[in-house]
């Protein structure tokens, strides 16, 4: 068990270290997944998300790469360089975005202070004021109190929102969304298969506080227009995130 356990630990750091090279060496993209209503198809915004290739042009496993850079407490380190990319990317585009903000970043007082001062170099203009969607990533447990929600706070006011990510299947509970300033709850892929086969349970706290607060539910994973008019109708959650990339 310890040789097993020593090898996973190897491969985690050999991964974090190919991982960080990826990125020093911009081996890096973006792919846009939108978000859009499912009667219309009205796009409300378009998720950023980070694919990373190898030399060889073979893609890194995204969610993999996070682990072990979690593992090796690198995702301090490292996140703000792609934070600082995507908000290059969106403040020279006109469509609204949403970028991924892991809580590490949130929970530390220096993560605050450099996302602070990202996003205050990118929020100057009234055009990603209105256009930026910042959502929190359910890889670790969120903090709520008072300079989180503060600095959560600060940002809504100049414009930006809020969202939790892949609610349901982390770490993010019915108390986040009662204590911060959450605007956007994306439903993870176990409550949206439980919610397509009739089989999810103690919903009723969530929806009843998304009506009373007015929040955006957004289905992700939602596999058809079909299985979306559903949640739709039996629901009322009308903002779906179809499984399938848009490149750009």
């Amino acid at each position: 068990r310890e040789g097993n356990s020593m090898q996973s630990l190897q491969g985690q750091r050999h991964m974090a270290e190919e991982v960080v090279e990826t990125i020093r060496q911009g081996r890096t993209r973006f792919v846009y997944m939108p978000v859009i209503h499912s009667e219309t198809e009205e796009v409300l915004f378009a998720e950023m998300l980070l694919r990373l290739e190898r030399l060889d042009g073979t893609p890194l496993p995204v969610q993999e790469s996070f682990m072990a850079l979690q593992r090796w407490d690198l995702m301090p380190i490292v996140m703000p360089y792609i934070v600082w990319q995507e908000l290059v990317l969106a403040g020279g585009g006109t469509q609204p975005v949403s970028i991924n903000i892991p809580p590490e970043m949130l929970n530390s007082p220096r993560g605050r202070d450099i996302l602070d001062e990202l996003l205050s170099n990118y929020t100057a203009t009234a055009l990603l004021k209105s256009n930026l969607v910042l959502e929190i990533m359910e890889s670790a447990f969120l903090q709520t109190h008072k300079d989180i929600r503060t600095f959560m706070e600060k940002h809504a006011k100049m414009g930006v929102q809020w969202a939790l990510d892949d609610y349901g299947e982390g770490y993010h509970t019915l108390d986040h969304i009662k204590k911060l300033p959450i605007q956007v709850v994306k439903l993870g892929k176990p409550i949206v298969e439980n919610l397509m086969f009739d089989t999810a349970k103690d919903m009723d706290a969530l929806f009843d506080l998304a009506e009373a607060r007015q929040l955006i539910l957004v289905a992700e994973h939602t596999p058809t227009l079909s299985a979306a008019q559903k949640l739709r109708e039996t629901y009322g959650i009308s903002y779906v995130q179809l499984t399938r990339d848009v490149k750009k």
